[in-house]
């Protein structure tokens, strides 16, 4: 309640109680504001209308703050110390009240080529100078305390003010970022979202959404109905954290997936014996049938990429690449 509050205050919305694209929070209340030099006789914001033009407003409100990337190379990471759990639940709610989380980026690169094709945006939080906590810090935390649909609605509000700058400076590409199962299954959330993206098509076709392979077995027909919904108007889908082979291509098609995940070291350890490695060919012929696209992560040396690459993987992901970093150390430049 407070961290919408504390945005509308600064937009000169203080009568405005919250904003409702915030998860498991109750409807935003629907008082209409108008331009002064507006027509009197104004016809009311149907409610669909309403929070459409809430997004568009904490959009305007986060473009007026975003700074141009510099050139400047960014700080030394720290290795990140041990926190307690009192600690670490300290700065996620600091984070969270005062919407400040960092963002890092890897990029994911078209094959063979290597050519930059989308980034993964990753939410992490600031310790103090040069020390970040990572999803693995402080992830499981959050989930517990319920406060992690928090971390990704920030993550998910930093992508779509992205985009729109990108736009602006003429640069095409892509974002993934990780979506909760819990934010799935929060009926108002996912229903507020779609029809925000619905009213501002231009962005679907840029956001990648993940989901882990273990929630998508216990997601509900209402989650993939709302998967559907967003995939129908450009937004994609994909999945991570698979340990083997045995999937169904065909079911997760179906399900509006557009990416499928592989771990490189997985891949390698099939491929050395020729048994595995008709496994991989397998594997891949039926993705390709079933229009999946294969990111082959944690790629971390020439070797194995010149191995892998005789299975015509499509992208890659890893090390090799490029490691998580600060946003800014992956940002193309303006383009003409």
């Amino acid at each position: 309640m407070r961290l919408m509050q504390k945005s509308f205050e600064r937009m000169g919305h203080k009568n405005r109680e919250h904003h409702s694209f915030m998860p498991q929070q109750e409807a935003a209340n629907e008082t209409h504001f108008y331009p002064a030099d507006a027509e009197l006789k104004v016809q009311p914001r149907t409610v669909a209308q309403s929070k459409t033009q809430k997004y568009k407003d904490l959009l305007l409100m986060a473009a007026s703050r975003q700074k141009e990337f510099t050139a400047d190379e960014p700080q030394p990471l720290k290795p990140t110390p041990e926190y307690s759990d009192t600690v670490i639940a300290e700065l996620i709610n600091h984070a969270i009240e005062n919407e400040r989380i960092e963002i890092f980026a890897q990029p994911i690169v078209k094959l063979p080529s290597r050519r930059l094709q989308y980034l993964e945006l990753f939410a992490r939080i600031r310790a103090r100078s040069g020390i970040y906590l990572t999803a693995e810090n402080y992830r499981p935390l959050a989930e517990k305390e319920t406060k992690i649909e928090n971390v990704d609605h920030l993550l998910l509000l930093h992508v779509l003010e992205t985009i729109r700058n990108d736009a602006r400076r003429n640069i095409e590409i892509g974002y993934f970022i990780n979506i909760s199962s819990r934010c799935l299954k929060d009926k108002n959330y996912m229903t507020d979202l779609l029809e925000f993206v619905r009213t501002r098509r231009e962005l679907a076709p840029h956001l990648v959404f993940e989901l882990q392979y273990a929630d998508i077995k216990n997601l509900s027909p209402a989650c993939f109905k709302m998967i559907d919904g967003l995939s129908h108007i450009g937004c994609q889908f994909s999945v991570d954290n698979i340990s083997d082979s045995d999937f169904n291509a065909d079911d997760l098609a179906e399900k509006g997936f557009s990416f499928l995940k592989f771990n490189a070291g997985k891949l390698m350890e099939m491929c050395s014996s020729s048994r595995g490695e008709m496994e991989v060919a397998r594997m891949k012929s039926a993705l390709d049938k079933s229009r999946l696209t294969l990111i082959v992560e944690k790629l971390e040396t020439e070797h194995d990429l010149k191995e892998l690459l005789d299975f015509e993987i499509d992208l890659g992901e890893g090390y090799l690449f490029g490691r998580p970093d600060l946003e800014m150390a992956y940002r193309p430049r303006r383009m003409a």
